[in-house]
């Protein structure tokens, strides 16, 4: 059937103007009466006869019989009656009370974050298993020293040491086929001296599979442990890559290092953690199998000391995934690696079992910052140090290139990315956040965009709220307006979080420390403005101290910050 395009028009008018002219309809003809706001109040039929005033008004007919009882709808969602209580609004800007459509609205969102979450637990859970168990263990406890280049190979305690007659060293392999990932961990007891013929170098190499480095390290990539030179008490760490040496990446006197060998789908990556210290260094390298033929994990031990000098400890690790094996190394670990372009660290507690769901803290930096933050800052590494001894891990991210996006899309795009690697990489269980500074807005905004479902807490150090009111900050008004490529007004439009409904965040438990002597970052219009906001609607502990913005209570707080996530999760 044709459908009729035209529109009917019924002439309308006010009944006084068809009393004045005595309109008399046609047969069957509509007419409208309308009010003096021009809005319809009658309507008429003429029957050829009558005026307009004459004729009766149309009326709702008889009530029709009921209809037929509809399908029955689904079930509602339980609750109980702390949840109940807690959907109840307590803004004093909204009210005492949300509609139902709201409450309703925000509980199908928990619902589906919890969902989200639940999956991305579930997912992390799967593939560390999947992982453990399809991965070939490499394990070298000194049994058996027929594998090991080079002749005088040493043991004792439980150590390898190099050769008091062979200046070229010791070293072992371990086959890794092109596209096959690993992870391995070896314990590196380095010892300074004037006497010494050597160091130590762990890492990858070309070479033809199963067969030890060129002299010199041409051919692999990795870390070198060495003397200076200079110096009976000191010692250096450098990267080596194909035989040359870069500039020193670590000083050090008789120690003790951790080292961690990752190969990944992308990256190449080699970390040495001081025992001792907590320092931690690492060289990384784009992965290319075509002109970097990824044939082996590598160790070498140039030491001419014999047992007097620099040794290995047993070497542990697994090759089809990053996981851990025994025996387990005593102490913290980290990958540096990328995500889909962006940098990223990810640490983890020496009590890090691949077979368990551990908690994990993304980290967020401050302006300027980037993922090397957590190592190179005092304030930064005591928080990420507490929270590496008291077994969370710690995941941090840059955008490479332009790490001050203050909320920026390529910021978020960073964050969401290395949870995703950890997600999919290492057993993750819970997942708070800690922002500092800059790292406020950027933790905010991804709370606000659901990025990482599931945000069990949150909790920031000096943190940015009102990105507006910052970026009238001279301080940062051009590395704003550089995060959002010159256009402001346009791309800044829903990442400001101080113009963001606070109910985004309801529910989310928050600490957040306030430095009021801060002449950086506003306190009025950051933290103190975003604690106004949430604690209506979340659980929120404010702490007030001085120092300024870099104040050294964010250190002295870390226990602090501890003691909060744990708290929330509810584990000792």
């Amino acid at each position: 059937m044709d459908i009729l395009e035209d529109q009917i028009l019924v002439r309308r008018d006010t009944l006084a103007n068809f009393i004045a002219q005595s309109v008399v309809p046609l047969n069957g003809e509509p007419v409208g009466i309308i009010g003096p706001d021009g809005r319809a109040t009658a309507y008429k039929i003429g029957d050829g006869v009558s005026t307009v005033d004459q004729l009766p008004a149309l009326s709702k007919g008889d009530k029709g019989d009921t209809g037929p009882q509809g399908l029955p709808g689904t079930n509602g969602v339980a609750t109980d009656a702390a949840v109940a209580t807690n959907m109840q609004d307590t803004s004093t800007q909204t009210g005492a009370a949300f509609s139902r459509g709201i409450r309703q609205g925000i509980a199908d969102v928990r619902s589906r974050l919890s969902t989200r979450a639940a999956y991305d637990l579930a997912t992390s859970l799967g593939k560390s298993r999947v992982a453990v168990e399809d991965s070939d263990q490499y394990l070298e406890a000194w049994p058996d020293l027929t594998a090991w280049a080079g002749a005088g190979v040493q043991v004792s305690g439980g150590l390898a040491y190099g050769s008091t007659s062979q200046s070229s060293g010791i070293a072992r392999s371990y086959r890794i086929e092109p596209g096959t990932i690993a992870r391995v961990t070896f314990q590196i007891n380095y010892v300074v001296g004037a006497s010494s013929g050597g160091g130590v170098l762990v890492g990858f190499s070309k070479n033809a599979v199963g067969t030890a480095p060129a002299v010199g390290g041409a051919g692999a990539r990795g870390i070198y442990i060495r003397s200076d030179g200079n110096t009976t008490a000191t010692s250096i760490v450098k990267a080596l890559d194909n035989g040359s040496q870069s500039t020193d990446l670590m000083g050090t006197g008789t120690t003790t290092m951790i080292v961690t060998a990752i190969a990944d789908e992308t990256y190449l990556t080699v970390t040495a953690v001081n025992a001792a210290t907590g320092q931690e260094v690492h060289a990384r390298w784009a992965r290319d199998d075509s002109a970097f033929p990824l044939n082996n994990l590598t160790v070498m031990v140039n030491d001419t000391r014999g047992t007097a000098g620099s040794s290995v400890g047993v070497i542990a690790g697994r090759r089809g995934g990053l996981v851990t094996t025994k025996p387990r190394q005593a102490y913290r670990t980290a990958q540096w690696g990328t995500a889909s372009g962006d940098g990223f660290r990810i640490a983890l507690p020496a009590s890090y079992d691949s077979r368990v769901p551990t908690p994990a803290v993304v980290l967020f930096h401050g302006n300027g910052s980037d993922e090397s933050h957590w190592i190179t800052n005092g304030n930064g590494t005591a928080v990420d140090t507490a929270l590496l001894n008291a077994g969370f891990i710690t995941i941090a991210a840059a955008n490479t290139g332009a790490t001050s996006t203050w909320g920026s899309d390529d910021g978020l795009a960073a964050y969401t990315a290395a949870y995703r690697y950890a997600r999919d990489h290492y057993n993750i269980g819970a997942v708070c956040f800690y922002a500092n500074s800059m790292g406020g807005i950027e933790s905010l905004n991804v709370l606000a965009r659901d990025a990482i479902p599931g945000v069990a807490a949150w909790a920031g150090t000096v943190p940015t709220y009102d990105l507006a009111e910052n970026r009238a900050n001279a301080l940062f008004t051009s590395t704003i307006d550089t995060a959002y490529a010159g256009d402001y007004a346009n791309k800044a439009v829903g990442h400001d979080p101080a113009k963001m409904d606070a109910r985004l965040f309801r529910g989310i438990p928050m600490w957040m420390l306030i430095a009021t002597d801060d002449t950086s970052v506003t306190p009025a219009a950051n933290g103190q403005a975003l604690y106004t906001a949430v604690s209506p609607v979340a659980p929120t502990t404010k702490v007030e101290v001085t120092g300024g913005h870099s104040t050294g209570q964010i250190a002295a707080r870390a226990a602090d910050i501890v003691a909060f996530f744990k708290g929330v999760l509810g584990v000792s």
